[in-house]
Formats: structure tokens, C-alpha cells, sequence
């Protein structure tokens, strides 16, 4: 990145991309900033510029120090870890780093206190809705919305001739003859997690999905 460039950039402000410090002391707040731009798309933060705008300067002592600082917090202090790059930008004040965050393919990423943030304009904030957390693992392909948990719905509530039938249409097996309880047949063909039936299992097999799932439905199309 040139000189001129990251001045354009000073100019502008901070943003959603970009994030000004003077200098960086620990690395809990380096990994918030990381954690936040890894989870948001991306983005870089400028160590040497002060929020206002002002290019202070690093000295070579400095670049050295925040050097082994950056590359320990993306390391050890975000999780999972990340891999930014670094760069030196030479000014008259003297030295800014670039540290270049990239956009997280392994959502959602945390500090070493188990905080998910993200960027907030300029700011970043903490994750703390379940449903956006909910969002950030499935961008991942981590968590799929028909696995997720159909909360109350238990073997219970199965209709159990009907997957018997079909338990025997697709092994070509009986029910009866396996040695798995019924709960860890039903976890083994991603049914069921921790005793409750997920959206799948509620949705294919239970006798009325509509009591706890009134919203969902099945569509399916038939090809010869």
C-alpha cells in the first residue's frame, strides 16, 4: 500500500473497513479488532494513526515489538486463528503498519474470552443474539437450517409405525433387529441431537409437526 493511499484513506476517516490506533499495548484489544473484521467482511487496521486522522509515526523499536505482538494475538488470541498480513509504510512522522484482515471463511470468530464481535460502523460491537450466531454458522456451512433443534418434540412425539416403514423401504431392514436404541438410530441418520428431534425429524416423521413447527412445510416434486 503507498503512502498516498493510506493518506486518502486517513482523510476519509475510520469506517466499517478501516480502523485507526496510535499504538497497540496488549493483544486483547489487537484480537477484538481482528475477531470483528474476520466475522464483517474484512478490512484493515493502520497502527500509527491516531482516531483523528493524524499520522504519528512507529518507530523501528515499535515495528519490531507490535510485529511479534500481531502475529502471537492472530495466533493465539483469535480462534480459530487467522493469518493477516502486514505491511510498513514509511511517512516523515515515521513508520505505519497495515495489518490486512481478511474476510473469515471459518464464521463466527472469537477473542480468547469466547466474545464474538463484529464491525458497527466504525465501532464493532459483541454478538450476543443467538440467531445471528445462528446466521454467522450456517454463512459457514457449519450449521444447516434443518438441523436445527425442533425444541420439545421427542421420540414421543414420532410416528413410529410410519418410520418403521420407511426404515424398512430404505435398509431393507427391520426396526426391531438393530441393536441402537431408537434415539441413537434416529442421531445416526441425523434425525435427532441430545434427545430432541431437529426440523427434519419433526417435519418427515413426527404425528403433528404443526403444533411446535406451524410456519413449516414439505414441498417436494416428483421427477419419472
Amino acid at each position: 500500500m503507498e503512502a498516498t493511499e493510506i493518506l486518502e484513506i486517513v482523510n476519509r476517516g475510520e469506517d466499517s473497513k478501516n480502523q485507526f490506533k496510535v499504538n497497540v499495548t496488549n493483544s486483547s484489544s489487537l484480537a477484538g479488532e481482528m475477531v470483528a473484521f474476520s466475522n464483517s467482511g474484512g478490512g484493515c487496521i493502520f497502527i500509527g494513526v491516531s482516531d483523528d486522522g493524524n499520522i504519528q509515526g512507529l518507530t523501528n523499536l515499535d515495528v519490531g515489538r507490535l510485529n511479534q505482538l500481531i502475529s502471537n494475538t492472530a495466533s493465539q488470541s483469535v480462534r480459530p486463528p487467522i493469518n493477516p498480513e502486514t505491511e510498513n509504510v514509511s511517512f516523515p512522522e515515521g513508520l505505519v503498519i497495515v495489518i490486512k484482515v481478511s474476510d473469515g471463511i471459518s464464521k463466527p470468530y472469537m477473542d480468547n474470552a469466547g466474545a464474538v464481535w463484529v464491525k458497527n460502523g466504525s465501532d464493532k460491537r459483541k454478538v450476543t443474539s443467538i440467531e445471528e450466531l445462528q446466521r454467522m454458522y450456517q454463512s459457514a456451512g457449519l450449521v444447516y437450517g434443518d438441523a436445527i433443534p425442533a425444541t420439545g418434540m421427542t421420540v414421543a412425539d414420532l410416528d413410529l409405525e410410519y418410520f418403521k416403514d420407511f426404515f424398512w423401504n430404505q435398509y431393507q431392514e427391520e426396526f426391531e433387529t438393530q441393536d441402537l436404541p431408537l434415539p441413537g438410530i434416529l442421531q445416526n441418520m441425523n434425525l435427532m441431537r441430545d434427545e430432541i428431534l431437529n426440523i427434519t425429524g419433526a417435519l418427515l416423521f413426527a404425528k403433528s409437526p404443526q403444533i411446535r413447527l406451524p410456519v413449516f412445510m414439505v414441498k417436494a416434486v416428483s421427477y419419472p
